[in-house]
């Protein structure tokens, strides 16, 4: 079951940042461990502002997407949690949302980019990402 939050807990905060974390690092081999560090802190200020959709399985969360207004900031799906259309269920939370929504993918990240592709997103867009001098598309779903 898909939960939404709009004022996460610090503990929420906490397991949030880890999964965060962790998947960027596992499905970004090409981007330096460090920069998602740095980013850390960024992220973890920005997490109140956003509208959150969660996924637990008891106390521990397994997923979550991060909306800020129509754009998808981020989708994270443990691992161990991966295979089992959690990313395709709170994806779906979100295009409730929202009649149009935009996400920013690196275009190495194959199986990030297949996936929403498969739930009917467009390019729009290709970019270089100038922090990390990777090509990231932009992509856009519309109802």
């Amino acid at each position: 079951m898909i939960e939404q939050v709009n004022q996460p807990s610090e503990e929420m905060i906490h397991q949030l940042m880890a999964i965060w974390l962790k998947t960027n690092q596992e499905a970004h081999p090409f981007v330096a461990a460090s920069y998602w560090l740095e980013h850390e802190e960024e992220v973890k200020e920005q997490l109140p502002n956003a509208t959150l959709f969660i996924t637990k399985e008891g106390d521990k969360i397994e997923g979550f997407l991060g909306l800020q207004e129509d754009y998808i900031a981020g989708l994270f799906v443990e691992k161990r949690s991966q295979g089992k259309g959690l990313g395709r269920q709170l994806l779906n939370k979100a295009k409730k949302e929202a009649a149009q929504l935009t996400l920013a993918v690196y275009k190495k990240n194959e199986q990030a980019y297949h996936f929403y592709i498969s739930q009917g997103f467009q390019v729009i867009k290709e970019q270089v990402d100038e922090e990390t001098d990777e090509v990231e598309l932009i992509l856009q779903w519309t109802e």
